[in-house]
């Protein structure tokens, strides 16, 4: 497998793999052995269909699609194992070249987590006096190279979550858009707007966990579990990946009591900001 990095930017990798042919072969033969399994063919049971037979009746483009899905895992390793990345997101992948019984080139795409240039967080809140205005004043002064894919799949993520909650009211998007007297292009650009300043806080507030050395106990892990409402709900939250995002959260919220502490006491309470996820 040839890897060829490619010239990026704000934590944008690119890569030109060449996978061989032989290895193309091999997981394609994987690939229809595996939709043999479950093929339906006039005078077969299911799955007892000759592959031979399943073959000439499978989709070329759905069965090179799944070859492709089927190599992804495997060229990622290899990039890794070459340049180690903190990756964020799944890769993105583009088919460059691709001719059956010959190799086949894939361009890469992969994210990294931002580079956070925090400087003395402290002295940031410096006459501060309200517990909103110190996140703002943070997320301002801090430099976060955030990639624009980023951005843009965070924005269309609340967007989506946006369209959801229309939906459920039985209203359009363009209905409610002309409500507000603004046009799509506005509110993809307002979102654009908050989805930076959603991930700067976010990451922002994973640096300093990270710089303050913030550690999160078993025992408190254990306990916001305990603190869900019914057996169904903690068993969901007793996984390994859900126990890893509570983490994430306790750890960020202790990040936050921090920030406040910083802050004069205010009469009336403040609730702990949303993080995102």
């Amino acid at each position: 497998m040839e890897i060829i990095k490619e010239p990026g930017q704000h934590g944008v990798f690119l890569f030109k793999v060449t996978i061989p042919k032989e290895d193309v072969k091999h997981a394609r033969e994987h690939v229809v052995g595996e939709l043999s399994k479950g093929a339906k063919l006039a005078g077969f049971r299911p799955g007892h269909a000759p592959r031979e037979l399943v073959e000439e009746h499978l989709d070329d483009s759905k069965v090179y699609g799944e070859v492709i899905n089927h190599l992804i895992p495997d060229v990622f390793a290899h990039i890794q194992a070459e340049h180690p990345l903190e990756v964020i997101t799944g890769p993105k992948v583009k088919l460059l070249k691709f001719e059956p019984g010959s190799d086949l080139t894939l361009a890469v795409t992969l994210i990294t987590k931002p580079q956070v240039v925090l400087g003395n967080w402290q002295e940031k809140l410096s006459g501060i006096t309200k517990k909103e205005a110190a996140l703002d004043k943070l997320v301002e002064t801090t430099t976060i190279d955030l990639p624009e894919q980023l951005v843009e799949e965070e924005r269309d993520r609340m967007l989506s979550r946006l369209i959801q909650q229309l939906t459920q009211l039985g209203l359009e998007l363009t209905a409610y858009v002309a409500s507000q007297n603004k046009t799509v292009e506005q509110l993809k650009e307002e979102y654009a707007k908050q989805a930076v300043k959603s991930l700067k806080l976010h990451y922002l507030l994973d640096k300093l966990v990270e710089d303050c050395k913030i550690e999160v106990s078993e025992e408190e892990i254990q306990a916001a579990i305990s603190a869900a409402p019914d057996e169904k709900s903690r068993e969901a939250l007793a996984e390994e990946e859900q126990k890893w995002y509570i983490k994430l959260v306790l750890a960020r919220n202790k990040v936050l009591d921090l920030i406040y502490s910083q802050i004069p006491k205010e009469k009336e309470g403040v609730s702990k900001e949303e993080v995102r996820s």
